[in-house]
C-alpha cells in the first residue's frame, strides 16, 4: 500500500493469482490482457459525449489505465476526437481518485491527445 505499480502490472499480477485459483487455463492470460486494449464504450457514451460537446464543455478521459490503453480507448468508434485531455495516473503515480490526479487532469498543460 502506498506504492504505485502501473495498471498493466497490477492486472497481470491479479491474473497470475486468479487463473490458477479458478482453474482457468493460464494460456488465456495474454488474450485477457490484450482485451484491455480493445474495450468498447458503453452504448450511451457516444451520445452523451456529443451532448456534452454541444454544451461547449471540456471533456476528459480519466481512468486508472496506462497512456497506451487510454489512447487506444479514446479512438474507439463513436468517441474518437471527443476528448480535450487524457491524463494518465502514471503522471502522478497514484490511482484515481486522488487530489493529485484531479489537479493533473485539470492543468492547462493537457490540451490534446497523447501522441
Amino acid at each position: 500500500m502506498g506504492r504505485h505499480a502501473g495498471f498493466w502490472q497490477v492486472t497481470g499480477d491479479a491474473l497470475d493469482h486468479a487463473l490458477p485459483c479458478t482453474g482457468v487455463d493460464p494460456a488465456l492470460r495474454g488474450p485477457l490482457m490484450q482485451a484491455y486494449l480493445a474495450l468498447d464504450a458503453y452504448p450511451e457514451v457516444p451520445d452523451t459525449l456529443r451532448r456534452l460537446r454541444e454544451g461547449e464543455l471540456r471533456i476528459a478521459l480519466l481512468s486508472n489505465g496506462e497512456p497506451r490503453m487510454l489512447a487506444t480507448a479514446a479512438q474507439s468508434p463513436g468517441i474518437e476526437g471527443m476528448f480535450d485531455v487524457i491524463p494518465s495516473v502514471e503522471e502522478v503515480g497514484i490511482f484515481k481518485l486522488s487530489a493529485a490526479l484531479i489537479r493533473a487532469a485539470t492543468s492547462t498543460r493537457h490540451r490534446s491527445l497523447p501522441p
